[in-house]
C-alpha cells in the first residue's frame, strides 16, 4: 500500500516509496551482493510470514541473518510488515550507527 509501514531493526519506514529506497539502500551499501532466501511462507487472507536467510558479503567481511517477516495484508495489499532478526548482525555489516 502506498502508506504501508515497515518496523523492525530498532526503527520504522513509513511509505511505499520510502521502503524501497530502504531496501535500495541496502543493496548499495552490500555494493549489490544482497541476497534474500526464502526458507518459507505462511500465509492466509490477513497475514502472511516468511522465513528468510540474508546473506550478503564486501570484501572479508560476510552477512548472514535468518529473519522472520510478518506482513499484515488487507484489501490484497501489505499495509504493515514487522521484521525480526539479530540487528547487531546487520548493523555491524552494514556500519550503521
Amino acid at each position: 500500500a502506498p502508506d504501508a509501514m515497515w518496523h523492525g531493526g530498532g526503527g520504522e519506514v513509513s511509505g511505499k516509496t520510502s521502503i524501497r529506497s530502504a531496501i535500495e539502500e541496502l543493496i548499495a551499501l552490500s555494493e549489490g551482493s544482497l541476497h534474500i532466501g526464502v526458507h518459507d511462507v505462511l500465509a492466509n487472507d490477513e497475514h502472511t510470514v516468511v522465513l528468510q536467510a540474508t546473506t550478503a558479503s564486501i570484501g572479508d567481511r560476510e552477512l548472514s541473518d535468518r529473519v522472520v517477516y510478518v506482513y499484515h495484508i488487507e484489501d490484497g495489499v501489505v499495509r504493515e510488515a514487522f521484521f525480526v532478526g539479530d540487528p547487531n548482525v546487520q548493523l555491524e555489516f552494514f556500519g550503521i550507527d
